[in-house]
This record gives structure tokens, C-alpha cells and sequence, in this order.
């Protein structure tokens, strides 16, 4: 396991001048590549890591790693989910918000309110199920810009991934 030693000192004034050091293993985080990249690949429903693939086995159905680089996409969180259908919720309120006003102002004074009264809510009934997929691969990619991947404890090596 590959991990950086973080040296602790006693403060100038502590007893003594004799200075003693602690060495606390801390994981090192993997190297990743710049946000927009991150973000980039993952609009594209693919690793924000590595930019491997495919993530996904069904429309909504996400690989449990990564078969490029082995990257756990749960992240080992109970919540992780909630993450995912949080930006799928934002994405398509905001997507159905901007196609209603879109249309609104651009036919005013006279907007169609029958066809926004039947259009508006099928496409806020629509959208998530459209928008899933790629809201859990930004929200890997989101977490990955908080919480970077680290040796062990997030990632399978590569030989244990599973084949696609």
C-alpha cells in the first residue's frame, strides 16, 4: 500500500530543545486528471478517471468498477445514490424550467398554455428517466473532485475487475 509519512512536531516552546517526530501513514490520493476533463468524460457516460469503458451494462444499470482502471464507481458510501438522483433531479427540473420559459417568451404575448399544460409535465416525467445514466457518471466525477480515489480502499486492481 502506498502511503506518504506525515511528520508531526512539538511546538518551539515544548520542553526541552530535544524535538521528537511521529510518522502517521496517510494514504496518497491517485493522480486524476483536471476537472473539465473529469467532467467532460463523464457527460460522455464514461470512468472520469481514465476515461474507460462502457460504464454502463443497461440504461440505468452502472458497473461496479470501472473495467479500465478498476475505479469503484459506489465509492463505498450508504448515501451514494441519493448523490446521483440529486443531480438527476436538478438536470431535469432545470432542462423542462428552461424549455418552458424558452417557449414562453419567445411566443409572446400569445404563448401556447394548452400545449405547455400537456407538454410540461410529460417532460418533467421524462427527462429523469433520459438524464439517469449521465447523473451518476457526473456524480462520480463530482465526488472524484472532493474525494479523490485512493490505493486500497477505493479501487480494485486491475486483474480483479471484472470482464465486460
Amino acid at each position: 500500500m502506498n502511503r506518504a509519512p506525515v511528520r508531526l512536531q512539538q511546538p518551539a516552546g515544548a520542553s526541552s530543545q530535544r524535538r521528537s517526530e511521529i510518522n502517521i501513514s496517510m494514504p496518497t490520493p491517485l493522480a486524476l486528471p483536471s476537472r473539465p476533463i473529469m467532467f467532460l468524460r463523464a457527460l460522455r457516460k464514461r470512468c472520469p478517471r481514465c476515461g474507460g469503458g462502457p460504464m454502463f451494462t443497461r440504461w440505468v444499470r452502472m458497473v461496479p468498477v470501472c473495467p479500465q482502471c478498476g475505479l469503484a464507481t459506489s465509492r463505498g458510501e450508504s448515501g451514494y445514490g441519493l448523490g446521483a438522483l440529486w443531480f438527476n433531479l436538478l438536470a431535469a427540473e432545470a432542462f423542462s424550467t428552461a424549455v418552458f420559459l424558452t417557449v414562453v417568451v419567445r411566443t409572446w404575448p400569445d404563448p401556447p398554455w394548452d400545449y405547455l399544460q400537456y407538454a410540461g409535465p410529460t417532460e418533467a416525467l421524462i427527462m429523469p428517466v433520459i438524464f439517469y445514466p449521465f447523473s451518476k457518471s457526473i456524480f462520480l466525477a463530482f465526488d472524484l473532485c472532493f474525494r479523490p480515489a485512493e490505493h486500497g480502499d477505493r479501487l480494485v486492481t486491475r486483474a480483479a475487475a471484472p470482464e465486460a
